[in-house]
């Protein structure tokens, strides 16, 4: 729950400001935010723990850009 009012803030907040997402960049945004948290913040050195916190963090990322995505599509119709 807290992940997905969190996200829905963010995607508010980019909304406002303009913001622009597509499926696939939402993708690769969750993707950069799982290697960087994982391998260049040394996650991977917290084992099983690092893994799902990376994990996490990038599911939030990805459903703030897919609920961007979502909110610029509603509006072009």
């Amino acid at each position: 729950d807290k992940m997905n009012n969190y996200s829905d803030l963010a995607a508010i907040q980019k909304y406002e400001k303009k913001s622009n997402s597509t499926i696939i960049g939402s993708i690769v945004r969750g993707i950069l935010q799982f290697i960087k948290m994982y391998i260049f913040q040394l996650g991977f050195l917290d084992g099983k723990h690092g893994f799902i916190l990376s994990l996490n963090s990038a599911i939030g990322i990805y459903m703030k850009y897919i609920k961007l995505w979502e909110k610029n599509k509603i509006k072009s119709v």
